[in-house]
């Protein structure tokens, strides 16, 4: 190999090296954390040098050596995700730490495809869009007053039901008081207009109480008040 072949190769290497000292002029590293502030393993690493460099963290760090320039700096792990954008001015070491949060990015699209298609209506649409959800608030509003009013009368009947209910069954007790505390079910029924099922109730309900007593003769009964016994 003649001398002039060996000096080629040798100002090659060393323009190489000084090309590499020049390109590579700084370390970049740091640490991936999550939420907790707990560093995250296995996460992917990307940062838009030229070519891009792509690096797979498994204990939740990493490193690279760039040039001096402004770059994007990515972390990712399923859908956690960290983008720093850094600017390197001189050579040296940078410490760049990342937190990775939920990539609302597909939400942000959507909402703002929203807006898009809102905006997209003319006066006549967005009027009666507007309309249309003032209807929907005043058939919620007026169902909401329906439903407490349903209530309401619901209650009054329950207590005028209850006060019939006690005036009538005050009013068995003192038949049986006029009649010396003693009387058959089917002569009661001739002072109530009312059904035999709602005397036998009201009948039922003076038995719970303990304050009369419903004897079996033949096909009726014999009511008999407790006190006179």
């Amino acid at each position: 190999m003649s001398d002039f072949l060996i000096m080629k190769k040798l100002l090659s290497f060393i323009l190489a090296i000084l090309l590499v000292n020049i390109t590579y002029g700084a370390t970049l590293y740091g640490s991936i954390y999550d939420s907790t502030l707990s560093k995250t393993k296995d996460v992917l690493i990307i940062i838009d040098s030229n070519p891009s460099q792509k690096f797979l963290s498994k204990d939740g760090s990493y490193e690279f050596e760039i040039p001096i320039g402004d770059y994007k700096l990515s972390a990712q792990k399923n859908e956690l995700k960290a983008i720093e954008n850094i600017s390197i001015i001189d050579e040296g070491i940078y410490v760049i730490d990342l937190f990775l949060f939920q990539d609302l990015s597909e939400e942000e699209s959507i909402y703002n495809n929203l807006d898009l298609e809102i905006e997209g209506l003319d006066d006549r649409e967005i009027k009666y869009l507007n309309l249309f959800f003032l209807i929907i608030f005043l058939m919620g509003v007026f169902s909401f007053i329906i439903i407490q009013i349903n209530k309401k009368i619901q209650t009054i009947r329950l207590k005028k039901h209850l006060n019939l209910m006690d005036d009538d069954l005050n009013k068995i007790i003192q038949l049986l008081k006029k009649n010396q505390g003693r009387m058959s079910q089917r002569e009661l029924r001739k002072h109530f207009a009312l059904s035999e099922a709602k005397i036998s109730l009201m009948i039922t309900e003076l038995e719970t109480e303990g304050k009369l007593k419903k004897i079996k003769k033949g096909r009726g009964n014999i009511l008999i008040l407790e006190k006179f016994k």
